[in-house]
């Protein structure tokens, strides 16, 4: 049976981790966060297709003292956001997240072992050295994406993939090249709301926060374009207001039937529960 591709969930600073935890609490869906990594190789075959922008994506690289774009670059910047996350994950360093952040799922939710996840990037660097081009990089993109995505699959005990990563939605050309049609999900918040909560988190300059924000929902939105039945997009704002209503659209954009009130009810009644701890 052929793996089916994950689905992409891609913002940042707009409720993707509290929608991808409730979506996460589906019985038929896991959802799989944080993998800055992978965008890694996506950038590098961007760039391929592209040189002009090469500069332009080395600023969005990390960590910022591995430079460049070639094989082994790649490989241990993807590495590195293996390990962060997995530092994340046992508490050996703090989560990115403010204080009043709090989720039934977790920051991060990764189930394969640090060793598995640097395991699939040593076969990619392999793969990539012995040819590069980008047909190779593609397949070879693909693979890894879709092992870690099944070593993750395969420990949660559940059919269907969501991945959290808020750069990835920018990259639906280069996910679809990697893996064929895939589904994602870009969540829409007023821009002033992201860049100020950008900036309490010291994240950046301001206007240097408003120019990606405005990059990353320009080149989520173009791929949506021509992919129409592909895309989602859901206003932060109306998920705030309405997240039964908001959790049934990302259900019906799924395949999936409705279950919103159930979603939010557990939600709720999950972190009501750790807070009496």
């Amino acid at each position: 049976m052929k793996l089916m591709n994950p689905i992409f969930i891609g913002s940042f600073r707009s409720g993707t981790t509290a929608l991808v935890n409730l979506l996460g609490l589906h019985e038929e869906i896991t959802p799989w966060f944080e993998t800055k990594g992978l965008c890694e190789p996506l950038r590098w075959l961007r760039v391929l297709a592209n040189p002009r922008l090469q500069e332009a994506e080395l600023e969005l690289t990390r960590p910022v003292e591995i430079r460049g774009f070639g094989t082994h670059q790649v490989a241990d910047r993807i590495r590195d956001d293996i390990k962060q996350t997995a530092s994340r994950i046992s508490g050996a360093i703090v989560s990115g997240k403010g204080d009043h952040e709090h989720y039934p799922i977790g920051n991060d939710y990764v189930l394969y072992s640090l060793e598995s996840g640097l395991a699939a990037v040593d076969i990619w660097e392999e793969e990539v050295s012995s040819l590069q081009n980008l047909e190779t990089i593609q397949n070879a993109t693909g693979k890894l994406i879709l092992s870690l995505s099944e070593h993750h699959l395969r420990k949660s005990g559940k059919s269907i993939c969501i991945n959290k990563t808020p750069e990835i939605t920018r990259f639906g050309s280069e996910l679809s090249d990697c893996l064929g049609p895939c589904k994602t999900i870009f969540v829409l918040r007023n821009g002033k709301e992201v860049v100020i909560s950008a900036k309490l988190l010291d994240w950046g300059e301001k206007k240097l926060l408003a120019h990606w924000w405005k990059t990353l929902i320009r080149e989520s939105r173009a791929h949506g374009v021509q992919n129409k039945d592909s895309y989602l997009e859901i206003l932060y704002e109306d998920y705030v207001n309405n997240p039964e209503k908001e959790a049934d659209r990302a259900l019906e954009f799924i395949g999936l039937k409705y279950c919103g009130n159930e979603l939010v009810s557990r939600y709720r009644n999950i972190l009501a529960n750790k807070h009496q701890i």
